[in-house]
């Protein structure tokens, strides 16, 4: 009976213990990236997600991961068009755990949408997609410039 009450006692322990440290790590990793946002309307201590939009209208968003998940992103979309459209190119950013960065590009090109991984200078990894990306390339050195200037991505 008392051995079952210890092995109790110790599971309870243990998810409490990866419980915090998670929530402690996400915090400490994401939290930097938030500077100058406000929460999200739909913000939870859970689920955190805040944004910002510049003086142009680029719109820049941060989502924490989910629940113990190390996957949480980085955005930042172009401005809506006077068309009302709000389908515009977007660059997503996924911190990696251990460090560095991985991009991707949201492109639409009428109701065409492409979700293309690029590298850090904006070049496609799948070569099949580089000419999307071209054809996008004003667009996404503007959203890689807005991005580092927004946020320290040097790490």
């Amino acid at each position: 009976m008392k051995r079952g009450w210890i092995r109790a006692a110790m599971l309870l322990v243990s998810v409490l213990l990866v419980n915090v440290t998670w929530y402690w790590w996400r915090a400490e990793k994401y939290r930097p990236y938030t500077a100058g946002m406000q929460p999200q309307v739909f913000y939870t201590a859970l689920d955190p997600s805040y944004y910002a939009v510049d003086a142009e209208g680029y719109v820049f968003s941060v989502a924490f991961p989910g629940y113990l998940s190390a996957t949480g992103n980085l955005c930042i979309g172009t401005p809506m068009g006077a068309d009302g459209n709000p389908f515009t190119d977007a660059l997503i950013i996924w911190p990696r755990a251990g460090g560095g960065y991985d991009y991707g590009l949201l492109l639409y090109e009428g109701e065409n949408g492409y979700q293309i991984m690029v590298d850090s200078r904006g070049h496609a990894l799948d070569s099949a997609f580089e000419p999307v990306v071209q054809a996008h390339a004003p667009s996404a050195a503007k959203l890689f410039g807005k991005a580092h200037a927004w946020w320290d991505l040097s790490g």
